[in-house]
């Protein structure tokens, strides 16, 4: 293609001076049609000095001139940037078939972008768990004001709790003052009914990792929400695709997976399903790097990046557990010492939810279809007995 794009400018540099040519026998001023003309020379730019002048129709063309409408417009597009422009262009009918760049993109379609990406000033989050008020938590720190919604008042209650709890821990360290606490927690408002969530521009859904409860509450939010509200879905394994489906807004719909504990853990994948618009995966990024992310873009696939890795790790630590391979305390400690890491999978199991880390196992089970992916049985166990980690208070450890 670059060649392509070169060959008019070497032409005009090799070619003859006009005085050489000029005891060539005088004909009309008015060129012979396409059809009557001879055969250029391989690589030679055809007719730069007619430009502006008439053309016979390009249907009765010979196949070297209709090629413009074939693999050559790209060729020919670049050529015209480079400041050259082919004969055809000069044609009327090819005038009006080639509109201005800036047409391309419909007032509708620059409205929508310009919504897309317009500040966010509210963000709404439905869930008060671990995930729902970290989430809230990292916003309002951040000077946005939070709408935090959940089933009961005594769940918002708790969630509040939880957030000013860990405010009183950042000002022990000295990372926070009493009055960026106080003021954040002014920012952020609580509640049972959807209506709060009139006011945000983004609104993130931080429930249970369960398909079908996701499923219902995007679809009441939908209806809720204005036409240019984006929608997240914190979701840590379910096909973004298949919730964005479940909407009538599936191009402002996207996936935005933070990390627990979500005040301090600083990734936050960002997913695109296959719907997802430029407009509206910017939007997010730039907001993840808003409230002190790092963002990472990612496609839709089960798991995304991080919890496709992580969890079947996990899993792999309880199968060992179970076969009496090693006790949790040395298998936690052989993973620190032996991988660095700062927690062992299984403390990290209890930290995450062993139901969480259940329901990512069967998702992957559901959607690669390999058995590598079967959860464990001891798994399988801790959870039907309730021993889901720190939120009960047990799990593979006490607490």
């Amino acid at each position: 293609m670059a060649q392509a794009a070169t060959a008019p400018t070497s032409m005009a540099a090799n070619r003859p001076p006009t005085r050489l040519r000029a005891a060539a026998p005088q004909t009309k001023k008015t060129r012979a049609s396409c059809s009557a003309r001879p055969a250029q020379a391989a690589g030679e730019s055809p007719g730069i000095a007619d430009r502006g002048k008439s053309r016979p129709s390009c249907k009765t063309a010979p196949a070297w001139c209709r090629h413009w409408t074939g693999v050559g417009r790209l060729r020919d597009a670049r050529i015209r940037q480079a400041g050259h422009t082919r004969h055809h262009a000069a044609h009327p009918i090819m005038q009006q078939s080639q509109p201005a760049a800036a047409d391309c993109t419909s007032p509708f379609e620059r409205t929508r972008f310009m919504t897309s990406t317009a500040s966010i000033q509210t963000v709404g989050i439905i869930g008060a768990g671990t995930m729902g008020n970290g989430i809230a938590q990292a916003c309002a720190a951040a000077g946005l004001d939070v709408v935090m919604v959940d089933i009961s008042e005594q769940a918002t209650a708790k969630g509040l709790a939880s957030i000013a709890g860990s405010f009183d821990r950042l000002i022990k360290k000295d990372k926070l003052t009493e009055a960026d606490k106080t003021a954040a927690l002014a920012r952020i408002r609580t509640g049972i009914d959807y209506a709060l969530l009139d006011t945000a521009q983004l609104v993130i859904e931080a429930a249970t990792e369960n398909l079908a409860l996701k499923l219902k509450i995007l679809q009441q939010v939908d209806e809720r929400v204005g036409p240019d509200v984006i929608l997240a879905s914190n979701t840590s394994s379910i096909s973004i695709t298949r919730l964005a489906a479940a909407t009538g807004r599936a191009d402002r719909f996207i996936g935005m997976h933070f990390f627990n504990p979500v005040p301090m853990m600083a990734l936050v994948e960002v997913i695109r399903g296959l719907q997802t618009s430029d407009a509206t995966h910017d939007a997010v990024r730039s907001l993840a790097e808003r409230v002190g992310k790092t963002p990472i873009s990612v496609r839709n696939a089960p798991g995304f990046v991080v919890n496709r890795i992580l969890v079947p790790m996990i899993n792999e630590a309880f199968f060992v557990l179970a076969e009496g391979v090693a006790t949790a305390e040395d298998i936690d400690e052989g993973m620190k010492l032996g991988t660095n890491q700062p927690i062992g999978p299984l403390a990290l199991a209890d930290l995450i939810g062993l139901d969480v880390c259940l329901s990512v196992m069967e998702v992957y089970l559901e959607e690669f279809g390999d058995s590598k992916y079967r959860p464990c049985p001891l798994l399988r166990e801790y959870v039907a007995a309730g021993r889901l980690g720190r939120k009960t208070r047990h799990g593979v450890y006490s607490y």
